[in-house]
């Protein structure tokens, strides 16, 4: 059986709007995708980060939310950059609060807090997606 491509979730904050967004990316593309994330990752032998790093090399296409411009995030943006990767940035910040490195890329916003602000993410994201695949 073939094993469906992969999308990598990185965000620093893995709390409830991490959540809901994986949960969008699981409902809206999990039949055609592997959705993997932070979450997921058992590091065994290897270093959390070491970890991430290899999840990110599996992946065909890396989600990374930059809204709050975490190190760690940036790194992993960074990381898939150079691997060549497709990388979709998502921010709940605006743009102009964004680093230019960063701004430079279609960014999709987010407002998870009203239905209309959701639907239109999870329509974005899912179009932004296929496209890259």
């Amino acid at each position: 059986m073939k094993q469906k491509p992969k999308i990598f979730f990185s965000s620093n904050n893995l709390g409830h709007t991490s959540q809901r967004i994986i949960e969008i990316l699981e409902k809206r593309l999990g039949e055609k995708f592997e959705i993997f994330s932070q979450n997921n990752i058992n590091p065994g032998s290897l270093s959390v980060l070491d970890a991430i790093k290899d999840e990110i090399q599996k992946s065909e296409i890396i989600v990374v939310d930059v809204s709050s411009q975490n190190r760690n995030g940036l790194f992993e943006f960074g990381f898939a950059k150079a691997l060549g990767k497709a990388i979709i940035p998502i921010s709940s910040s605006e743009k102009s609060e964004l680093p230019d490195e960063i701004r430079q890329f279609y960014i999709i916003n987010y407002d998870l807090k009203s239905s209309n602000g959701t639907a239109r993410f999870r329509h974005r994201i899912k179009d932004s997606i296929l496209k890259q695949y």
